[in-house]
């Protein structure tokens, strides 16, 4: 990225490659019912638990964000998320995505609280959706009607939440590509 030019960002959360394993199973599953949808599977690289969307920043309030990010989550301890499984997004009447839903936790809301907070103190104005964790496993080019989505085969792995990153939402070609831009360890 140039000295000026804007990105944009979000802050979010890893997902495992033993996680991504046992979704990529899943994944599978429902495209089998859904494979004649036009719409867009999202690769397992992309996959993360978003917890800020926060839109296009320059690279000084780049670098700001990370310096309030880190103070944010400075001390905060590792947790275990859990997942739910394959769900329509957002609900079933005219669902327009695929995701694997994640059960929000006390300690999942104050880590987005967190983020909030160190976006917030850049004047940066909040996302007023309700916070509703995922994991987007598919996009469809129009809002559906619902059709049953598979189980898991076996229950889903927890997701140990160690660390916290910084991303850049990169297009590409075939879509976009999301890009670390920073790390910060809980613990």
């Amino acid at each position: 990225m140039s000295a000026n030019t804007p990105v944009r960002v979000f802050v979010g959360l890893p997902v495992p490659a033993d996680v991504r394993d046992h979704l990529e199973k899943l994944r599978l599953k429902a495209w089998e019912s859904t494979k004649t949808i036009p719409g867009k599977w999202v690769p397992p690289e992309n996959w993360h638990i978003t917890l800020t969307f926060i839109g296009s920043l320059d690279p000084a309030q780049i670098d700001r964000l990370i310096e309030l990010l880190e103070e944010k989550y400075s001390g905060y301890q590792p947790f275990d998320a859990h997942l739910s499984g394959a769900r329509w997004f957002p609900g079933e009447f005219k669902p327009r995505m695929i995701v694997a839903e994640v059960q929000l936790n006390a300690q999942l809301l104050a880590i987005k609280l967190r983020s909030d907070q160190a976006v917030k103190a850049m004047d940066i104005p909040p996302d007023r959706r309700s916070y509703r964790p995922h994991i987007t496993l598919a996009r469809f080019n129009q809002r559906l009607t619902a059709t049953p989505l598979p189980e898991p085969a076996s229950q889903l792995p927890g997701i140990r939440v160690d660390q916290i990153t910084l991303y850049q939402s990169v297009p590409v070609e075939s879509g976009v590509k999301y890009v670390d831009l920073h790390h910060i360890k809980l613990g």
